[in-house]
């Protein structure tokens, strides 16, 4: 029998990642490995296999010595930890297969001896398992190469929920998978390159099937449908809806179902209350923007789409002094995510800074739209120009490429951007000036004042409530009791938690559960959003002092001993002030978190230590 080790990588810290929220809820991980669970129910019964997430669980020497071949799943996020993990791997000599969307579009760029498989797992890699097990790794067997082809997922097998056995506690979540592929055109996006344009579905049983096998595993809760669009296509969307609200009434409503989706799903009034009543209760969307001259730049038509239909956002316009386009787009957006928020579904947004088509303003109208539509959750970050889509054929061909790898899509605040920017007037502009306004909404919008003003407005206008209701067990009374230890007590936002709090339990004593599960992942965005700043801030310190370090050995090798002994006390004083300010740095850098560090600018820091051995003539190292 062939031993088949399956591995998910270390996630790293993201905005995704949830861990301060997990914290809280005694939780691990937001979600299993669905693209492994999925892969395990495709192997025939000659193989033994054994999952480990090493999010949850620690990767054992045993475990990749006694596997014939370890296969691993990574994501975008995963570069990093991927390449630690396969030279781990590489030295034990266990041979190795990676698929999914990080090798699949940069299996080139990623270091240590493996095969890399391009596509989907549908396509066929079963006599790829056998040959490495057979023969160990050939450098003629690095890329098995099977993009674009996407075969029908009615015959993709059930995951392997049984391989959680012990661990599915420690997730917050569940996940299953209802449709793959995407019929939108968004320029920046890879999802039809990597899953195709066309939406396929399972069928309904497979999905119910699903279900079955997580009730029968005893979970209740949230499961996350972790489709890029699941309402790609709505007409064949609906009897799955409805064959799913019967299971889920039959069960009592036993989960709480989550996805993300585009906007147009707002003008078909009839598919959203069936995927209300069906148990989703959060949805995420990709506004992108809220500029039209950027929206209609990157095709993001499914934001534009019967605009103004009905005319209330002309009446708000009218009424505000208003009649630009741009007011009148965001208007409308406000008004279906609204909507939306007050009769079906809390609502998810990511949102892109960076087209060349944005206008100056572009923070303030972002910051404008998540918070007037009551949006708890929003994805800020830049513009990253993705391998297979339009926008990299664009900036390739234009010579603005800067990176093909592009390392934002964590969440995470950073400055590198792996294309050259311009403005609407077609000229370049400073990278800075991109990063600034992502950061300018970063900060305003996770400010805790600010994010719990929106999400206590989100509860008091929403009209109805989740049909799924978590009983109140000894669990969520210690899950309230780390909330209010963590956020009531430690945090530096207190007083707004505990106003949060109170004014829900004032409007309406039953919001209180979700309240403080909203709570919960406020205190991850807060804290992750003020880490992270900080970290910009000391990388933005240390690449200022560095230049005056730089200016000052400069001065005093020009200038020669005699003016340096001339304007002894002069230059002293100067010294004294970069001191002051280096030490300052070192302070700032060791209150930083220990996980956030990683973020920190090693090879500018490095050189700063450098420049500062050679004006006080002392090695120090701040220890990142």
């Amino acid at each position: 029998m062939t031993n088949v080790l399956l591995v998910y990588p270390e996630n790293p810290k993201t905005f995704w990642s949830y861990e301060k929220a997990l914290e809280i809820d005694g939780k691990k991980s937001m979600f299993p490995p669905t693209g492994l669970l999925t892969i395990a129910g495709m192997f025939p019964a000659n193989y033994n296999l054994k999952l480990v997430d090493m999010n949850v669980t620690k990767l054992k020497y045993s475990d990749i010595r006694d596997a014939n071949v370890v296969l691993i799943s990574a994501m975008g996020i995963h570069k990093q930890s991927l390449e630690k993990l396969i030279a781990r791997i590489n030295k034990i000599g266990t041979p190795i297969l990676v698929g999914g969307p990080l090798p699949t579009q940069h299996f080139d760029k990623i270091k240590g001896e493996a095969t890399f498989f391009l596509g989907e797992a549908e396509a066929g890699f079963i006599d790829v398992v056998e040959r490495l097990a057979s023969n160990g790794y050939d450098e003629s067997m690095r890329v098995v190469d099977k993009r674009k082809i996407f075969r029908q997922i009615t015959e993709t097998p059930m995951q392997r929920f049984d391989l959680l056995k012990g661990t599915m506690k420690k997730y917050e979540v569940m996940a299953v998978q209802l449709t793959r592929g995407c019929p939108e055109s968004c320029t920046f996006c890879n999802i039809g390159s990597l899953f195709g344009k066309e939406t396929r579905l399972k069928n309904e049983s497979m999905l119910l099937a699903e279900f079955d096998e997580l009730y029968k595993l005893g979970w209740k809760g949230s499961v996350m449908i972790v489709d890029d669009n699941v309402a790609g296509n709505q007409e064949a969307l609906m009897p799955i809806l409805k064959s799913v609200e019967t299971w889920q009434v039959a069960h009592k409503y036993p989960f709480t179902f989550f996805t993300q989706a585009s906007l147009r799903i707002y003008d078909n009034k009839t598919l959203m209350e069936q995927m209300y009543l069906a148990g989703f209760d959060q949805v995420f969307f990709g506004i992108e923007s809220p500029s039209i001259d950027s929206l209609k730049s990157m095709a993001a038509l499914k934001n534009m789409q019967g605009l103004g239909a009905q005319g209330q956002g002309t009446q708000e316009l009218s009424a505000q002094g208003k009649s630009d386009a741009a007011a009148f787009v965001t208007l409308e957006i406000q008004r279906k995510l609204k909507e939306i928020q007050s009769k079906y579904f809390k609502a998810q947004a990511g949102f892109i800074i960076g087209f060349d088509k944005d206008p100056d303003n572009i923070s303030e109208m972002m910051v404008e739209l998540i918070e007037n539509s009551r949006i708890g959750v929003a994805m800020v970050g830049p513009l990253g120009v993705l391998p297979d889509t339009a926008d990299f054929r664009k900036y390739s061909m234009a010579g603005r490429l800067v990176d093909s790898i592009y390392t934002g899509d964590s969440g995470m605040f950073t400055r590198h951007l792996n294309f050259v920017p311009h403005n609407k007037e077609g000229q370049v502009i400073n990278p800075d000036v991109v990063t600034n306004r992502v950061r300018s909404v970063l900060e305003r919008v996770y400010a805790p004042k600010a994010y719990f003003a929106r999400t206590l407005d989100y509860l008091q206008h929403r009209e109805r409530k989740p049909l799924f209701h978590l009983p109140i067990t000894l669990k969520s009374f210690a899950s309230f009791a780390r909330s209010i230890f963590n956020q009531g007590i430690k945090s530096s936002y207190r007083r707004e938690y505990w106003k949060f709090l109170w004014n829900v339990f004032w409007h309406n004593p039953k919001d209180m559960p979700d309240a403080i599960s909203y709570a919960a992942v406020g205190h991850h965005l807060i804290t992750v959003t003020k880490q992270m700043l900080k970290v910009d801030d000391i990388n933005q310190n240390v690449k200022s002092l560095l230049l005056e370090l730089e200016i000052s050995l400069a001065e005093i090798k020009q200038k020669g001993r005699v003016y340096v002994d001339d304007n002894l006390e002069k230059i002293n004083g100067r010294l004294y002030v970069l001191g002051k300010k280096y030490s300052s740095i070192k302070t700032d850098i060791h209150r930083i978190k220990s996980d956030f560090r990683l973020g920190i600018n090693r090879s500018s820091l490095d050189a700063l230590e450098q420049k500062y051995f050679e004006l006080f003539g002392k090695r120090v190292s701040v220890g990142v």
